[in-house]
C-alpha cells in the first residue's frame, strides 16, 4: 500500500539515499559533484527545513519509494521515483497530492516549472508540462526547461 505524506527534515538521510543513486545516472560530466553534494543529507536537510520549499514523501512496505519536493510552490524541484517502483503511477500521485490536480483549487490559474534530465522529459509530457527552450548544459548536468500552464483541474495527466 502506497502511502503519500510531508517529508521533514527527519526524512532527509532517506530522500538523500532515494535520490542520489538515481541523480547519479543523469549526471553527463565530471563538474557535477556540487549539483551531487546538493542531494546529500546535509543538502537535503537544508532544503527540508527551508520555508521555501514543500515536500511529499511517497512510502511503501520497503520504505521511501518516491519523493517530490517544489520550490516557491510553482517550481516543481525534485521528482524522484525509485528505479523498482517506476511506471506504477507513483510519480503522477505525487504531482496530483502536491498541486491539487484533482479540481480541489477550482480551476485557479497556475504556471509549473521544471528543468528535466532527458531521461524524464517523457514522464513530466504526461504530467502537462512542455519545452519551453532547447536543452540546456550546466554544472555537469544537461536539463531541458520546462512549463505546465493551465488551470490545475485542467492539468491534463495522462498514462
Amino acid at each position: 500500500m502506497l502511502r503519500i505524506r510531508p517529508a521533514t527534515v527527519g526524512d532527509a538521510m532517506a530522500v538523500s539515499a532515494l535520490v542520489l543513486p538515481l541523480a547519479r545516472e543523469v549526471v553527463d560530466a565530471p563538474d557535477a559533484t556540487a549539483f551531487l553534494a546538493t542531494l546529500g543529507p546535509d543538502g537535503m536537510f537544508e532544503r527540508l527545513a527551508s520555508p521555501r520549499f514543500a515536500g511529499l514523501l511517497a512510502e511503501d512496505g520497503s520504505g521511501a519509494c518516491g519523493i517530490i519536493l517544489m520550490r516557491d510552490t510553482t517550481h516543481l524541484y525534485h521528482l524522484f521515483v525509485r528505479r523498482d517502483r517506476q511506471g506504477l503511477g507513483i510519480a503522477r500521485r505525487l504531482w496530483r497530492a502536491m498541486t491539487g490536480a484533482g479540481g480541489s483549487t477550482q480551476g485557479a490559474p497556475a504556471r509549473f516549472t521544471v528543468n528535466s534530465t532527458p531521461s524524464a522529459v517523457e514522464v513530466y509530457r504526461r504530467l502537462g508540462f512542455e519545452a519551453t527552450a532547447q536543452m540546456q548544459h550546466s554544472d555537469g548536468i544537461s536539463f531541458l526547461p520546462m512549463v505546465c500552464e493551465r488551470p490545475l483541474n485542467a492539468c491534463p495527466v495522462t498514462r
